[in-house]
């Protein structure tokens, strides 16, 4: 922010954080207009720094070489923000999952898509982010993935043809799932209806979801979208664990 901009900005930002007080997710700090980052309010600057970065694509899909056979794979390239660990942003994540702050999902996909941007020369036509089954988002109130997705759709300026994908089977968490497992839970997990299956032909797609694992969800559904004429599928995620 220009420093004219944010001299005259500052009292109206004192007098929200009166109103309206904000803690970090990570430390508890109250966040102000001193240790806040990019207009971020879910975490303190100091916490924000403090997280380790997750690896480059080439080594995201090496790990998926680690559970896939090399023509199963579906996806090219891989983004992530941050590694997770137990006391820092799989807390971030955690409350963001189950305790309806989807706002964080939003704020740091905005980061996602500005990281996206400045590291990848491909062209998206579209976002999807990773569905749920309908009795699940009945359940938590909302798909954490769609506020992350459109954080990311802002600033990649692309549409999200998320509601052209289904999620026909209700499965369990793969949170304690092991690498076989996973696969087992998510096979026929996503459907897109005949009347949208040309609406991926030929197209350049980004998967967004919040946390890439063993990528056994984001394969699926990405070889669901291939076996419906998608060209390339590339993946975004706010956490690698």
């Amino acid at each position: 922010m220009r420093p004219l901009l944010r001299a005259l900005l500052a009292p109206i930002n004192h007098f929200v954080d009166f109103l309206s007080p904000r803690y970090c997710l990570i430390c508890d700090e109250l966040i102000t207009i001193d240790n806040r980052i990019n207009n971020l309010n879910s975490l303190c600057s100091g916490c924000f720094y403090s997280l380790d970065s997750a690896p480059k694509s080439d080594s995201i899909i090496d790990r998926m070489f680690e559970n896939f056979a090399s023509d199963d794979i579906s996806i090219t390239n891989a983004y992530s923000l941050f590694k997770l660990h137990e006391k820092d942003f799989a807390k971030v994540i955690y409350n963001l999952k189950y305790y309806k702050l989807w706002k964080i999902g939003y704020e740091f996909g905005l980061l996602l898509g500005e990281k996206i941007a400045k590291l990848s020369e491909t062209k998206y036509d579209c976002v999807i982010a990773v569905p749920i089954h309908i009795a699940k988002k009945r359940e938590r109130g909302y798909n954490q993935s769609e506020f992350i997705a459109k954080g990311v759709c802002e600033i990649l300026k692309i549409p999200n043809y998320s509601r052209y994908v289904q999620r026909q089977k209700y499965t369990t968490s793969q949170t304690r799932l092991n690498s076989d497992e996973r696969k087992k839970n998510i096979d026929g997990a996503y459907k897109i209806p005949a009347k949208s299956s040309n609406i991926f032909l030929s197209k350049t797609v980004l998967i967004v979801d919040d946390v890439f694992t063993t990528g056994s969800t984001i394969n699926h559904l990405g070889n669901e979208l291939l076996n419906n004429g998608a060209r390339q599928i590339d993946c975004a995620t706010l956490g690698i664990a």
